[in-house]
């Protein structure tokens, strides 16, 4: 009989640790599931970020290509824009000489009225000598 209790004890004993191994086995196995969820999510989160990244190296090409496209439209601009200075120029030193060359006519102006006005007076005294019983005046011309 003390065999058989001895039997029992062990019997109890072994069917607790058997238990408690269950109990471990089980543990495991959530433990084992809650990480292979962890794994998942994370190459979840992985492959999204892997996405994410592929999009903004597509958008960072078509930015830097924005930006080329920018720079030569710019350095287009620069030149339309440095040539337009040069005509500016150009026209401002045409405006000074033609305000010189107006001035010079309006000298030339002055100076043809003031011969016309020579030529008329000398017109007149031919015409006041040539007409009979006039007195003759000597002109200088």
């Amino acid at each position: 009989e003390e065999q058989v209790q001895n039997l029992t004890i062990t019997n109890q004993k072994l069917e607790e640790e058997k238990k408690d191994v269950v109990e471990q086995s089980l543990q495991k196995s959530v433990d084992l599931t809650t990480t292979q969820n962890r794994m998942r999510r994370i190459v979840d989160e992985n492959r999204r970020i892997k996405e994410q990244h592929e999009a903004l190296r597509n958008t960072t090409d078509r930015l830097q290509a924005s930006i080329s496209s920018l720079e030569h439209r710019n350095k287009e601009l620069s030149d339309e824009i440095a040539d337009k200075v040069g005509l500016a120029t150009s026209f401002e030193q045409l405006a000074i000489e033609n305000e010189k060359l107006v001035e010079r006519n309006k000298k030339l102006i002055l100076k043809n009225k003031t011969l016309v006005d020579k030529y008329d007076n000398l017109d007149y005294y031919r015409e006041i000598q040539e007409s009979p019983g006039s007195v003759h005046v000597h002109v200088q011309e």
